[in-house]
């Protein structure tokens, strides 16, 4: 997802389905005017598992996170993770 002139502040995610082996993120993003245009940004949706691993690689980079939430659904115990890192 990519906005030209923007940048992603704040990520919230969900679980569109909870079916076994087969579950499926959806997310909603609120964007700001990126001021200086050359910035680098990432964002992570997945398990929490996924997304530690690659918020690891985009520090190696040279990102950080800048935010990050968690959901647990009540139903299967399943949780979701998204955040976003940026430079």
């Amino acid at each position: 997802m990519f906005k030209k002139g923007m940048m992603p502040v704040a990520i919230d995610c969900r679980f569109d389905s909870t079916a076994p082996g087969k579950a499926a993120y959806g997310s909603k993003v609120t964007w700001k005017p990126a001021a200086p245009r050359d910035i680098r940004w990432v964002m992570h949706v997945g398990t929490p598992d996924y997304v530690a691993s690659s918020e690891t690689e985009s520090r190696a980079i040279g990102l950080h996170r800048v935010f990050s939430k968690r959901v647990r659904d009540k139903a299967t115990g399943q949780v979701v993770q998204c955040s976003i890192s940026t430079d």
